[in-house]
């Protein structure tokens, strides 16, 4: 298990990296209510991509196994919502984290 506050710390890590990189043109105040994408959104496209790639990586090395993120996921509950926010990414990263686990878990005692 994962906890929300390990999450934010990578999310807050892969936003630096970007900002690092030149990838988008300012740095932009982060907390949770900052919008990725979406209406007001900081992130165009590529940054996005870049970002969540990040966030995967960082993810891998701290649960020590593979972690791919699916947009569709992502997209899927955060439907309701005309962005995606710091606060809402870091709790949708941490439940897909913990409902993998716990799914490998169940499969496991079988």
């Amino acid at each position: 298990m994962i906890t929300e506050q390990k999450v934010r710390q990578i999310i807050h890590g892969s936003l630096q990296k970007i900002f690092d990189s030149g990838i988008v043109p300012e740095k932009f105040p982060v907390n949770d209510d900052t919008a990725l994408i979406g209406m007001g959104g900081n992130l165009d496209s590529v940054a996005f991509v870049v970002f969540a790639t990040d966030v995967e990586e960082r993810v891998e090395e701290e649960i020590g196994r593979e972690f791919i993120l699916k947009l569709q996921e992502i997209h899927d509950l955060n439907e309701d919502k005309d962005a995606l926010i710091v606060g809402d990414m870091v709790r949708l990263v941490t439940r897909i984290i913990n409902q993998r686990a716990s799914d490998a878990q169940s499969k496991a005692k079988r």
